[in-house]
């Protein structure tokens, strides 16, 4: 199959409502029935829908502009990737390849979620990046900048601190999550299933996945990714707050937070903000950096550890 590259608003806008049609739903559920027997049209319907699905949850509309997404792409070194997402030309690419489709043609519930995961995952990864370009301080855009940044300029960092890296639980937990209200709205499963599944498939697969929700993890966790952007920062590209412009907000050149008092600024100026979900976690990420730089001040102060 040859690579389809959709790069347009209005075919991103176009793509992100064939979740919404009645008749395609229908089609979805009726091939999802039968996916041994799956035809590569059938393969690629199903991938065309996914797709849908989770671009209109996760991408805002207005982003679309700056989306590419190359659906059936051919990776031969890797036998194993499903899904890759990256910048190029200022543009926010999602790459979804051919191996992924191979998955449909299963009656593995597992492989057909691990399957359908992928198209929430790498978008996810995407609203990442283009919350971090765009200087969008939140929690997710925060944890992304900073473990890309260590997993960018330290050999094996990424392959030792995966199962804790927050940025891929994140992006997991959206995957199968999304994978799974998409096999509820084409009617595959209901709601009991849905819930029954999600906590089956991560705890499995992600067995510390509620660590992201805990404040005390998360802020031990933070502590540890700036002590050793501190300890390599010699090592580092300094450019990196251009590739990820939000971290200049929080941390300087040489790995130190701001100041407890510049933190709590931003906090009162968060305060402000009409109340949605990334104000929360706005809010939630600069207390916790606050503390962190309270307690870094201190350790300074007493000629603590490095």
């Amino acid at each position: 199959m040859s690579v389809v590259r959709i790069d347009n608003p209005e075919s991103i806008k176009k793509l992100s409502e064939f979740i919404n049609d009645e008749k395609a739903l229908k089609v979805t559920n009726k091939v999802l029935s039968d996916t041994k027997n799956l035809k590569e049209d059938d393969k690629r319907f199903i991938t065309y829908m996914a797709i849908s699905y989770a671009l209109k949850k996760i991408i805002p509309e207005k982003k679309y502009k700056k989306l590419v997404i190359d659906i059936d792409k051919e990776v031969s070194d890797n036998k194993n990737l499903l899904g890759n997402q990256y910048k190029e030309n200022n543009k926010y690419v999602c790459t979804f390849t051919t191996n992924n489709t191979e998955l449909l043609g299963t009656k593995d519930v597992y492989d057909i979620i691990d399957n359908l995961a992928t198209y929430g995952h790498e978008l996810y990864h995407t609203k990442q990046q283009i919350d971090a370009s765009e200087e969008k301080i939140t929690l997710e855009s925060f944890m992304y900048s900073l473990e890309r940044v260590l997993q960018r300029n330290l050999p094996e960092f990424y392959k030792r601190e995966y199962d804790n890296l927050f940025f891929e639980i994140e992006a997991d937990v959206v995957g199968i999550t999304t994978a799974l209200e998409f096999l509820e709205v084409t009617g595959r499963i209901d709601k009991v299933q849905l819930v029954k599944l999600k906590e089956y498939i991560l705890k499995h697969l992600r067995p510390n996945y509620k660590n992201i929700e805990d404040d005390e993890y998360l802020k031990n966790h933070i502590r540890k990714l700036l002590k050793k952007l501190r300890d390599y920062i010699e090592f580092f590209n300094k450019d990196f707050f251009i590739e990820y412009p939000i971290l200049k907000y929080l941390v300087d050149r040489n790995g130190e937070l701001e100041s407890p008092e510049r933190l709590q600024e931003l906090i009162d100026n968060t305060m402000h903000i009409r109340n949605n979900e990334d104000s929360k976690q706005r809010l939630r990420l600069l207390k916790i950096l606050k503390e962190l730089s309270i307690e870094r001040k201190k350790s300074s102060s007493y000629g603590g550890v490095k």
